[in-house]
């Protein structure tokens, strides 16, 4: 009984010595779990914030892409993207507006398959992409785009190799439209080109007045030649020629003297269409079987008005002249005087119309320049239309000139009331 309660002792000490032994091992695993647990809490910290600030990056680039496609859409120039063959692989609205295609229209296709540069500029072209696949940008180059329509658009066109997530390159391309621009300087051209001529023309003004001053002294010799007496037939046709040779050019010194001189006459109280008719009489006078034009006469009532009306008729007579000339070319026609009361400012309009051969546009704007003639040498001084201009101007009016060559020519001449003697 003794051995088995000594026995029994020894058993229950052993369970003892496990029993602890197992307090002891759960206490270390314990103390492990709770060091591995607060490690993993850690580390899903840890990647919760890689997580947050990855997604707060995508975030921004998305922002950055919608923030850079806008101001690629909606530059005022035209952008574009295309390969290093060429090919369109993007572009914005305004290149959409400049070429006249949709961009599902661009991508894919070359400015060569599309047609948008004439043959004379490919090879032009053609080396601002060589320098891009070298890495250089280019321009600004001019190139003239040819739209979807058929219409021609001048551009300015810039080039730049960038590389697209900083591997491929590809060409980013600005084309900027520069209408306005080349309007801008074609006006500015015309302006210095008036300018120079204005200068010159003062000029041999200077040096006209100067000849006719002169000229008109030698003249005044002959003033008396039509009180000489021929004593024959011969002498009688010699004399003839020579008055009417001391007429025309007394008449050529003192429409250059009149150029050249800012004078002005007495303006009186008339009634124009009387110098009109006297005007367009004196036309048909002068071409009395030269010519076949048939002349039209009409006229609305207009009040007198103050005026220079006697230079008012030379300057009428050379204009109806100059139509019934340049309708003969063509054999017949019709020149037409017409007088009536504008719908504008002016308190009358004369139009004098032809069905002649027309004013070739590049004399246009020299129409009215002293001694410009499209005649042969010695048919014509050039004087008649620079006189008339004068005088028109000299009364605060102005002319109008349209034509078409071979459809004729319209001058209108436009008066003011001219209330008083100024």
């Amino acid at each position: 009984m003794i051995e088995k309660n000594k026995a029994l002792e020894e058993k229950c000490a052993e369970l003892e010595q496990l029993l602890e032994e197992e307090k002891e091992k759960a206490v270390f695993y314990q103390r492990i779990a709770e060091k591995t647990g607060t490690r993993c809490l850690r580390e899903v910290d840890r990647l919760s914030h890689i997580i947050s600030e990855k997604e707060k990056a995508e975030e921004a680039y998305r922002q950055s892409e919608e923030r850079f496609k806008i101001l690629f859409d909606y530059a005022p120039d035209a952008y574009y993207i295309n390969d290093l063959k060429g090919n369109f692989i993007d572009g914005n609205k305004a290149a959409e507006n400049i070429t006249g295609y949709k961009r599902e229209e661009l991508i894919g296709k070359s400015f060569l398959k599309l047609k948008l540069l004439s043959k004379d500029q490919l090879p032009r072209a053609a080396k601002a992409l060589a320098k891009n696949i070298l890495g250089k940008s280019t321009g600004p180059g001019e190139f003239t785009l040819h739209k979807k329509d058929g219409t021609s658009v001048p551009v300015e066109i810039r080039t730049h190799p960038v590389k697209f997530k900083g591997k491929k390159v590809h060409v980013l391309g600005i084309a900027r439209d520069i209408t306005e621009r080349k309007k801008s300087e074609a006006e500015k051209a015309k302006l210095m080109l008036t300018l120079m001529r204005q200068e010159k023309l003062a000029s041999l003004g200077e040096m006209a007045a100067g000849i006719a001053h002169n000229l008109n002294n030698a003249l005044s010799g002959f003033g008396n030649i039509d009180l000489i007496e021929p004593n024959n037939a011969e002498e009688a046709e010699y004399l003839a020629d020579m008055i009417e040779t001391y007429k025309n050019c007394a008449n050529i010194v003192q429409r250059t003297l009149k150029l050249a001189r800012d004078t002005k006459s007495e303006k009186t109280l008339d009634d124009i269409e009387l110098y009109l008719k006297e005007s367009f009489k004196t036309a048909g006078d002068f071409f009395p079987k030269k010519t076949s034009v048939k002349l039209i006469y009409e006229s609305e009532k207009i009040q007198p008005f103050y005026a220079s009306h006697y230079e008012l008729t030379e300057a009428f007579l050379n204009i109806i002249k100059n139509g019934i000339e340049h309708t003969s070319v063509k054999g017949d026609g019709e020149v037409k005087v017409k007088l009536f009361k504008p719908e504008n400012n002016y308190h009358c309009c004369i139009e004098i119309k032809d069905t002649g051969e027309g004013i070739a546009p590049e004399n246009m704007d020299k129409l009215f320049n002293p001694f410009f003639t499209t005649k042969e040498p010695g048919l014509g001084t050039g004087l008649g239309l620079s006189t008339a201009y004068k005088t028109v101007q000299d009364q605060g009016g102005e002319i109008t000139v349209e034509s078409e060559p071979g459809k004729g020519a319209t001058f209108r001449i436009y008066l003011p009331r001219g209330d008083d003697r100024k």
